[in-house]
């Protein structure tokens, strides 16, 4: 991108060697994820979270298979420490390549959206956790995902539609340098979509709703977005009014 009016921190990452992790998974990895025993699979899950702890900064290649597997158990897999340790998995390799790994986190964004379903503590930390990853690593923008994001906002379980949507409110208050990625167009479904999650049966949802549609008045300013504001009712209102964060410069949304 042009320069920026400040200058940038430096990013260790940049000065990180980037290990060659493919070159390293034993060839049992994809036989042992299809063990009847669930400790044979997490071995194998196991062995390859070592290696991805051991390298920060991995070097690019062609991960679909890893990704694929990993996919497949947090899919499939009925035992919940094997699904949590390939959600680890993931994360890591989303921390490791970074915007490298935009085109696997679209392909897994759904899926862990659609596990969150699961009451599991395990699993409410590490899904969380990895989808923070694929926003802070740059991974993903919030437009590359939106048509999936709202989707998943209209889930039947309760729990998916609190998950997505807490994560989409925690982005807003995370800029990344490269901005939000938003396209104009999908600035009304998302707002429209916000006005519905505001009368949502779960509390946790309408409070995220909220924090959302405060932010974008943050980004957008009021006026812009008065014909959605006017849709609340005078309690909602004053709820979403709450959350416009204090004025600060913050990345727009791209044209």
């Amino acid at each position: 991108g042009a320069a920026a009016e400040e200058p940038e921190e430096e990013d260790p990452f940049a000065y990180m060697d980037a290990v060659n992790v493919l070159s390293q998974i034993p060839t049992s990895f994809w036989g042992g994820l299809e063990e009847k025993k669930w400790s044979l699979r997490r071995e194998q899950l196991d062995i390859l979270l070592k290696l991805l702890e051991a390298a920060p900064k991995l070097e690019t290649g062609d991960y679909s298979a890893v990704v694929k597997a990993l996919r497949k158990v947090v899919e499939k897999d009925a035992n919940v420490v094997c699904v949590s340790r390939a959600v680890e998995c993931l994360e890591r390799l989303a921390a490791g390549l970074r915007a490298d790994f935009g085109r696997e986190a679209k392909f897994c964004f759904v899926p862990l959206l659609e596990k969150s379903k699961d009451k599991n503590k395990n699993i409410q930390n590490s899904i969380p956790r990895c989808l923070d990853t694929l926003w802070t690593s740059h991974c993903v923008s919030l437009g590359d995902i939106m048509e999936d994001f709202l989707a998943t906002t209209k889930h039947k379980v309760p729990l998916v539609r609190s998950v997505a949507v807490a994560w989409f409110a925690r982005c807003l208050r995370n800029p990344q340098r490269m901005g939000f990625g938003i396209k104009t167009s999908q600035i009304k479904p998302l707002l429209l979509q916000m006005v519905t999650s505001l009368d949502d049966q779960d509390a946790s949802v309408r409070d995220s709703a909220a924090a959302i549609f405060g932010s974008l008045i943050g980004l957008l300013g009021e006026k812009k977005l008065l014909p959605y504001i006017e849709k609340l009712d005078a309690v909602r209102q004053k709820k979403v009014r709450e959350q416009i964060p204090e004025a600060k410069s913050a990345p727009a949304p791209a044209p």
